[in-house]
C-alpha cells in the first residue's frame, strides 16, 4: 500500500476570472505573503523542510521579474515553485460568475491508468472513448502537465473528474477549437473530430450527464446476498439540510443505528465502506461511524455509544479522509489480516482559514 505524507495545502479557491493584471510590486508582495504564510503556518513540515522552503522563497523573491500577470497566470507561476506548493484532498477550484472563461474543453473526462476516457453521454464522442490526443498533444503529456508530473497521485487524478476543463484552460490555454483524436473502447482504430470550445455554463450542462463517480448521492447502500457483502458509500460527513421532526438524535447516529441493525440482521460477512469522494465535514462523524466496529462503549461528544458490534470476516475501507483514515487504521487493526484500507493517506484539514493576499491576486485556504 502506498502511503504519502503531504505537507500543507495551499491551493487557491474562488478565482476571479476578470482580466485584471497585477503590477510587479503587487505580485512581489503577494509572493512574499504566500511563502511566509506557508512556512509559518505549516503544522506538519520538519524544521529542515521549512528551512528548505524559506531558502526557495528567498531565491524566488531575489529573481522575481514577473509583471502584468492575471490571477490565473500568477497561479501558474506559483505552481512551478514545487517546494512551496502541495496538494491535499481538501483542495478545490470554484468560480465566480462575473466573467466566466470561454473556449473551454467541452467534455468531462476520467483518468484511468494514465489514459483519458470520455465520462459523459454527449453528441460529440461516445461515452467511454479513449482520448489519445488533444490539439496534437498526447494524453500522457496532458496528464503530466495537469498533475505537475505526478501522474500516479490519486488526489490529482480524482480532481480531474471535476476540474479537467478548468486545469486544461489554466495550463494549456483555451483555443477556439479542439482537435480530438480518440478510439472507441473496443477498437484500436483512431478517429479525429474537431469541436468548438464552450462556455463554463455550456460545459456544466454536459457535466450534469457525467457517468462517474456512479454514486454521487449523499449516501448509497447495496447488499449482495450471493456473496454476503454490504456496500456503503458515504459522500459527506455533513447531513443534508432537511426538516425531519421525527429525528430526536444525531441524524448520523439515527442512520448508522438503522444501517447496522440491517447489516446485523442479514448476518453480513463482508463490508465495504467507500469514502473516496467524501470531502469531509463534521469531525465527530468518523469516530461515530467506526464506533460500530468495536466491542466496547466509546465516548462520543460526552455521551457513550454502545455499538451493535458485528464480527465481520472481511472489512474494506476505501478512503481518502485523514481523520477517517486514522480511525480506520486503529479500528480495523483488530481484524488483522481480514481488513484492507485502499487509498492514499494525507495529513489534512481539521481547521480551514481563508487568507486574502494583500493585493487580492488570490485567496488562500490553509490546513491546520
Amino acid at each position: 500500500m502506498k502511503i504519502r505524507l503531504i505537507a500543507l495545502l495551499l491551493i487557491f479557491c474562488n478565482l476571479a476570472f476578470g482580466q485584471k493584471k497585477f503590477s510587479h510590486k503587487e505580485l512581489f508582495e503577494d509572493l512574499a505573503f504566500f511563502g511566509n504564510l506557508l512556512i509559518n503556518n505549516d503544522p506538519i513540515s520538519t524544521i529542515e523542510e521549512k528551512q528548505a522552503s524559506a531558502a526557495s522563497l528567498e531565491k524566488a523573491l531575489n529573481s522575481f521579474d514577473k509583471t502584468n500577470l492575471t490571477t490565473a497566470e500568477f497561479i501558474k507561476y506559483l505552481r512551478g515553485l514545487k517546494s512551496l506548493t502541495k496538494y491535499d484532498m481538501h483542495a478545490g477550484i470554484s468560480f465566480t460568475d462575473t466573467i466566466p472563461p470561454t473556449n473551454l474543453f467541452p467534455l468531462p473526462v476520467i483518468a484511468i491508468d494514465k489514459k483519458l476516457f470520455v465520462n459523459a453521454e454527449n453528441d460529440l464522442i461516445p461515452f467511454g472513448s479513449n482520448i489519445r490526443s488533444i490539439n496534437g498533444i498526447s494524453t500522457s503529456e496532458i496528464l503530466y502537465q495537469l498533475t505537475g508530473g505526478d501522474t500516479t497521485n490519486t488526489f490529482k487524478l480524482e480532481k480531474l473528474v471535476n476540474d479537467f476543463f478548468y486545469l486544461y484552460y489554466l495550463f494549456l490555454g483555451n483555443p477556439e477549437q479542439f482537435v480530438i483524436e480518440y478510439s472507441l473502447s473496443n477498437d484500436n482504430e483512431s478517429k479525429t473530430i474537431t469541436v468548438k470550445g464552450v462556455s463554463v455554463f455550456e460545459y456544466l450542462e454536459t457535466d450534469a450527464r457525467k457517468i462517474f463517480p456512479l454514486h454521487r448521492d449523499f449516501v448509497f447502500t447495496q447488499y449482495y446476498p450471493e456473496i454476503s457483502t454490504y456496500y456503503l458509500s458515504l459522500n459527506s460527513f455533513l447531513w443534508p439540510a432537511v426538516n425531519d421532526t421525527k429525528l430526536t438524535t444525531n441524524p448520523f447516529q439515527h442512520f448508522f443505528d438503522s444501517l447496522f441493525i440491517d447489516i446485523k440482521n442479514k448476518q453480513v460477512r463482508n463490508l465495504i465502506i467507500d469514502l473516496k469522494y467524501n470531502p469531509g465535514g463534521d469531525i465527530s462523524v468518523p469516530p461515530l461511524l467506526f464506533s460500530y466496529f468495536i466491542d466496547s462503549s466509546l465516548a462520543i461528544n460526552g455521551t457513550f455509544k454502545y455499538p451493535a458490534f458485528i464480527p465481520f470476516q472481511n472489512l474494506v475501507a476505501i478512503n481518502n479522509i485523514p481523520i477517517a483514515d486514522s480511525l480506520a487504521r486503529t479500528t480495523l487493526n483488530k481484524y488483522q489480516h481480514h481488513s484492507i484500507i485502499e487509498g492514499e493517506y494525507a495529513k489534512g484539514t481539521t481547521v480551514q482559514k481563508l487568507f486574502p493576499s494583500p493585493n487580492k491576486s488570490m485567496e488562500i485556504y490553509t490546513s491546520s
